[in-house]
């Protein structure tokens, strides 16, 4: 039988305990909403790189969690793309769907996108042919390759 080591069992024990208490103490959830809102919000920095772009596993999603994870991942897709590569792309990066149907929320999350004027909806799809969707790159630093 392999040996447990207790005290780092232990030591791990102290630090979810002092997380929770910090937590839970209502002056600083304002704190923590803030932060976690700051790093999912349209004002985060625009190049993401693909390590920097993983998303959570298999975790209770919150409202909105998708929409930043298609445009998070848009933003890493080169040229042109269409629904089916930005849900690829999520599935690589080991995002969990929460929907029914995926497809369904990827696309009410591209139009929805496309609305915001984040993406440009590049040609309407027709029958077997998926809809194009490009990232609106609005200054010359958005631009991949380019030096600002």
């Amino acid at each position: 039988m392999p040996k447990i080591d207790v005290e780092t069992i232990n030591a791990q024990i102290r630090k979810l305990e002092e997380l929770k208490r910090f937590i839970s103490d209502p002056t600083t959830a304002p704190m923590i909403e803030q932060l976690i809102s700051q790093n999912s919000s349209v004002n985060a920095p625009s190049r993401t790189s693909e390590k920097t772009a993983k998303l959570p596993h298999a975790q209770p999603t919150q409202r909105g969690a998708l929409l930043a994870a298609v445009e998070n991942t848009c933003k890493i897709l080169p040229g042109d793309f269409n629904q089916k590569e930005v849900i690829e792309k999520l599935e690589s990066q080991g995002y969990a769907f929460q929907a029914k149907d995926k497809n369904i929320a990827v696309y009410s999350a591209l139009k929805r996108l496309v609305k915001r004027g984040v993406l440009h909806l590049t040609s309407r799809g027709k029958g077997k042919k998926p809809s194009t969707y490009r990232v609106i790159r609005r200054f010359p630093r958005e631009m991949e390759g380019t030096a600002a």
